[in-house]
């Protein structure tokens, strides 16, 4: 409503200023409160539907994101058991390998290969079940694959040359080149 609204109702021009300063310009029209009212609802309305789907789009985000982390895990805990069941295989193949230096083998890779290592467990507390039984088997059919203590032949008659203690008890100049030689080998700070 404006000053002039005023005194074409039938108010005077001073009446219409005094109207005028008690409303200091708040005073607003129906017709413009309905307006402002209007486009204030559609502003609500568009401000909820804006929140409504950045919350379904942030539900939707964090599914996303949950099922990445489960994944994740998932994939830790495989991880972890394939390197758990690597560094038990190569505990068990490296106490395998002790063993067969221990059995005296001539060929470990051999021997590994005639093993049924299905058989062969490694306990906590370090030691090997399932392995002396086999190897036990293989001395029994395979006797090739292990080397066995061999004596040397004891001879009788006559000893074996020694030298440097039959030159010992002979001068230099008794001594043959050859017993010189070695007696100068043996002793070479000898003085003669």
């Amino acid at each position: 409503m404006t000053k002039e609204d005023l005194i074409a109702k039938g108010l005077t021009e001073e009446q219409a200023d005094e109207v005028m300063k008690m409303l200091d310009g708040d005073f607003v029209t129906k017709a413009r409160f309905n307006d402002l009212n209007k486009k204030y609802k559609e502003a609500v309305a568009k401000a909820s539907g804006q929140t409504d789907a950045a919350a379904a789009e942030q539900a939707e985000s964090m599914s996303a994101l949950q099922k990445t982390i489960d994944e994740l895990k998932t994939a830790s805990k495989t991880a972890e058991q394939k390197h758990a069941e690597e560094l038990c295989r190569i505990r068990l193949e490296g106490a395998v390998d002790i063993a067969l230096m221990g059995a005296k083998v001539k060929n470990a890779k051999a021997v590994k290969a005639l093993l049924n290592m299905d058989n062969v467990k490694l306990g906590d507390d370090g030691k090997l079940t399932g392995l002396d039984e086999q190897l036990d088997a293989l001395r029994k059919s395979d006797e090739y694959l292990f080397a066995t203590e061999q004596t040397l032949p004891q001879l009788s008659g006559m000893k074996p040359a020694q030298v440097g203690a039959a030159a010992q008890d002979k001068a230099p100049a008794d001594m043959s080149y050859d017993e010189l030689c070695a007696y100068l080998a043996q002793n070479p700070d000898a003085k003669l």
